[in-house]
């Protein structure tokens, strides 16, 4: 088992093994899940055209990838996967990069990106969901990694503009980026020597930066592209002002903080609980590393509770706090600085538990795709929307603009992988209309294809879509005859043929003068 685990913490064995399973995770999802996420299929939507923003509460960075991507690779499941699954190596490869800057050894280090794993949200729930959190989070550790060449004497331009490229990167891509951000930087400045180098020319180079790549989307908020309801939408609800608010609210939070850091924290308590005690001597090397991280992390929470406290939030959800991400390198300058050398008969026992784990989440992986409907809260990822695109097809659309409802079931980044060329229109999505596609034209023969999905109650019926397509496109669907479905199966590996289906609604307008908007 030693030489085992002496090979695993090496610089070769970590990023082999780390970059080996990351792949086996990659090829499950996208040969055992049909269906994109929320969040990917949502990109696919969006990624019709650049644009200055997309939705409230969304910075459009991610967005702009998946486009460039798709623009070049096609669009498809495969491809925007792979954009998250990029991210998430970006997370365990700076994390090891950041633990080495941080004064910590190659094996500690390793130890240190491996432990990334054991963050629930990182290696089990970033598999099937989230993208822009994703890459938020390895903007986050970027910023740090960027902190903290300047910190070791790599003070020239180029850093300097990295640090600046990186957190206007992060900036774009979730909003709470910005906690993060003045965590980050109120850390470094409490440090004499960050402090004399952040506040010179270079520095100002550093905002100058941030503040051209935010320019874009800045222009758009600017621009009234946002309704009141989407912006409500966006914003999370509150329970009023009470003192018994203001404590839900932090009992809230308190419980997303150990929900992000868990069962890791958990861990390190079980196998290296000297870790947790007062450091009484420790190496000047990590010194550093550590309190830029302790003060950095403890701004973060004094901010959130703030705006916890403030608002009246009761509902803090548990991704805000993946700006914490630095977690398992700050846990492991703890843990090196008590056991000095590698405890390796603590850390082989607990990187069994991590091999354990992983090969728990590929299992769990496999068995919820297989299981079909029943007891599944997550369907849609199991949904063959290549065969709702066929029968669409066969219905008769050839092209033009497709419509989607998109409540419960977002239809609209799904399809669009099997139509790429036609143009999508959301009615949940209000603040983004893509231009007309290349097989669309104004005034030509193309149809107009609406599309939602029916769950158990018949919802929404033909009298909601027509009053939402009234409103929202100025298309009116009568007299142009019955609503059609199209059932889809979604049966487990070992449930009879039919034995579950999710249904489709769906009008083909092909009467010019009703096609309104499309």
């Amino acid at each position: 088992m030693s030489s085992a685990v002496r090979h695993l913490l090496s610089v070769r064995g970590f990023h082999l093994g780390m970059g080996g399973y990351l792949l086996a995770l990659y090829v499950l999802r996208i040969v055992l899940f049909p269906g994109a996420s929320e969040d990917d299929a949502e990109q696919i939507f969006f990624a019709q055209s650049l644009s200055g923003g997309y939705k409230p509460g969304q910075p459009p960075l991610y967005t702009w990838i998946v486009y460039s991507v798709t623009q070049i690779a096609g669009v498809s499941l495969a491809v925007v996967v792979a954009i998250k699954f990029a991210a998430l190596a970006a997370i365990y490869g700076l994390s090891f990069r950041l633990a080495r800057l941080m004064g910590l050894a190659a094996d500690w280090a390793a130890f240190a990106a491996l432990s990334v794993f054991a963050l629930y949200y990182i290696g089990w729930d970033s598999v099937l969901n989230y993208s822009q959190t994703v890459l938020m989070t390895a903007l986050c550790l970027a910023a740090l990694h960027g902190v903290m060449r300047i910190a070791k004497g790599h003070a020239g331009w180029i850093e300097f503009i990295y640090l600046g490229v990186v957190t206007g990167a992060g900036v774009m891509t979730k909003y709470n980026f910005a906690i993060f951000l003045v965590a980050m930087f109120g850390a470094a400045l409490m440090d004499r020597e960050l402090r004399r180098a952040l506040l010179s020319s270079k520095g100002l180079l550093v905002v100058v930066l941030v503040g051209l790549i935010a320019l874009p989307h800045g222009l758009w908020l600017l621009g009234g592209h946002v309704g009141t309801e989407d912006l409500a939408r966006a914003v999370p609800e509150t329970a009023g002002f009470s003192v018994a608010t203001r404590l839900s609210g932090l009992g809230d939070m308190s419980n997303a903080v150990f929900s992000i850091l868990s069962p890791l924290l958990i861990l390190f308590l079980i196998f290296f609980p000297k870790a947790f005690l007062p450091i009484q001597h420790s190496s000047d090397a990590t010194l550093q590393g550590r309190r830029l991280l302790e003060r950095g992390g403890v701004i973060i929470l004094v901010i959130m509770a703030l705006v916890v406290v403030v608002s009246g939030i009761t509902e803090v959800r548990n991704h805000w706090f993946l700006v914490l991400i630095a977690f398992p390198v700050y846990g492991t300058l703890r843990i090196a600085a008590v056991y000095r050398e590698i405890a390796l008969r603590r850390v082989s026992w607990y990187l069994c538990v991590l091999v354990v784990l992983a090969g728990v989440v590929m299992i769990v992986l496999a068995g919820r795709a297989l299981q079909g409907a029943e007891g599944c809260r997550k369907c849609r990822l199991i949904v063959p929307f290549s065969e709702l695109a066929d029968k669409l097809r066969q219905s008769g659309f050839k092209g033009g603009t497709i419509v989607t409802y998109d409540y419960p079931t977002q239809v609209s980044g799904n399809l669009r992988r099997y139509f790429p060329d036609q143009r999508f229109l959301s009615m949940r999505f209000n603040s983004y209309v893509p231009p007309l596609g290349p097989t669309v034209s104004a005034s030509g023969p193309d149809q107009c294809l609406v599309v939602w999905h029916l769950d158990s109650r018949q919802k929404p019926d033909l009298a909601a879509i027509d009053s939402a397509l009234q409103s929202r496109l100025a298309i009116f669907l009568e007299n142009t005859g019955p609503m059609q479905v199209i059932a889809v199966p979604l049966d487990g590996l070992f449930d009879p043929p039919g034995t579950h289906v999710m249904r489709f609604g769906y009008v083909l307008i092909n009467d010019q003068t009703r096609q309104g908007a499309c």
